[in-house]
């Protein structure tokens, strides 16, 4: 009899990481704070902020903004994940999908800058789709004039650095997702930094 070997479905376990999982449920609390600041340092930024998902990242995002400003528009790539927009309507705004260009998944940024100077947003969400670096800096420009915040999501792009920085942490703020088919998963889960 002949055995098939089927590649493995997930990354493999030690008994050292099967250790840290158990004594993370019994010291939540510490655990939850040690990750925190592993990920401050390894960002070089000041706060990190573990949420239940990238989707819930950017809700709590999009209501904290509002507490900022009266407006109630958010600018999304026209191709993006459902759950950004998703969360723009569960905060209760109203989405305005830009055009992309398909040679780098990035913003129209004509139509963009036509989109913020009509509309007047609360934020655009500028989005690193498939680990693909969008230009974070030339949408802070178009929005800088027009008093609208910049949002960083990186639920794609964990872990990529530009000369500019870590990816996620370029905007006014940045959120990350660890759901499944992430680069870095914990099934989910996400930051916002």
């Amino acid at each position: 009899m002949r055995l098939r070997h089927l590649p493995p479905a997930a990354a493999p376990l030690s008994a050292t990481d099967l250790w840290s999982g158990v004594v993370g449920l019994l010291q939540s609390r510490r655990a939850v704070e040690r990750l925190q600041c592993e990920l401050a340092s390894a960002l070089r930024v000041k706060h990190v902020f573990l949420v239940s998902s990238g989707r819930a990242g950017l809700a709590l995002i999009l209501r904290a903004l509002q507490r900022l400003s009266p407006r109630r528009n958010v600018v999304v790539p026209a191709y993006t994940c459902f759950s950004v927009p998703a969360a723009v309507m569960r905060a209760g705004l109203k989405v305005t999908a830009c055009d992309i260009d398909p040679t780098t998944f990035d913003f129209d940024h004509d139509q963009l800058e036509a989109l913020v100077s009509e509309t007047e947003p609360l934020c655009v969400v500028s989005t690193h789709l498939f680990g693909f670096h969008a230009d974070v800096r030339r949408a802070e420009a178009i929005c800088r004039p027009h008093g609208a915040f910049v949002v960083d999501d990186a639920a794609q792009a964990f872990g990529v650095r530009t000369r500019s920085g870590a990816l996620g942490t370029l905007g006014d703020v940045g959120f990350f997702s660890f759901g499944r088919g992430k680069a870095v998963t914990s099934i989910r889960g996400g930051a916002v930094v």
